[in-house]
């Protein structure tokens, strides 16, 4: 099962195609929360990397990695070796990324809760506040959601008849993981116009194997599949 991460946050801006000129006024950077990380993957000469250097002193949560590896290459293999350091990664990226199947790897097995993708058309598309604000408003919401989640849990366990000892090894609805998304990453039409309110969307999370399902039916046939893990866990 996958080890429990601690409640820091993460951001990763892809910087390339001139992205990175976002931090212009690096003392935006400053009003990071404290429980977030930033790092920002840009070429070797990008000014911003020596803005960064001479401010130091206030933004040290700020940070540019550099290496010999492409843009694409540095922030995945970061992303991919931290995902169990942080309950939530933010990445800003352009709309259609090199490393969108990354994306999807990702939330099969965690869950959309764990990653949120900012995808930018173009530099006006996105702001240093929108980040911000992106950063605190998943983590006030989710809290303030997250005790509302109690009040369906009666709903689940009367299923059916086996209900009970399935919930005593897969969870219940208190295992239902909430987290924010936009619409244009909800599988919106591409035809429909997707404005950028967030929506707080759920997956129920199975406890002993630790997969998300998107509907109460999807994890009960879950467990009546897994008849070894359920007896495994419930005897235990």
């Amino acid at each position: 099962m996958t080890s429990q991460p601690n409640k820091r946050q993460l951001v990763l801006f892809d910087g390339d195609n001139n992205r990175a000129a976002l931090f212009d006024n690096i003392k935006q950077l400053s009003s990071i929360p404290p429980y977030c990380d930033f790092y920002i993957f840009c070429n070797g000469t990008d000014p911003i990397r020596s803005k960064i250097f001479d401010n130091l002193y206030y933004l040290s949560q700020v940070h540019a990695p550099n290496s010999s590896k492409t843009i694409d290459e540095r922030l995945v293999d970061f992303l991919q070796k931290n995902l169990d350091e942080y309950s939530h990664i933010i990445v800003a990226c352009g709309p259609k990324p090199t490393y969108e199947h990354v994306f999807q790897n990702i939330w099969k097995k965690y869950g959309k809760k764990k990653l949120y993708v900012m995808r930018v058309n173009k530099l006006s598309d996105i702001t240093v506040n929108g980040i911000l604000g992106q950063i605190r408003q998943h983590r006030s919401e989710v809290n303030k959601q997250a005790s509302n989640v109690s009040d369906y849990s009666n709903d689940f366990n009367s299923m059916n008849s086996s209900s009970r000892s399935e919930t005593n090894a897969h969870g219940s609805l208190l295992d239902e993981d909430l987290y924010l998304d936009t619409p244009e990453n909800i599988l919106v039409s591409k035809k429909s116009k997707a404005n950028k309110k967030l929506i707080v969307q759920s997956e129920l999370r199975c406890r002993y194997c630790n997969e998300h399902f998107q509907s109460k039916q999807a994890l009960k046939e879950h467990c009546e599949k897994d008849s070894s893990c359920l007896m495994e866990h419930y005897y235990r």
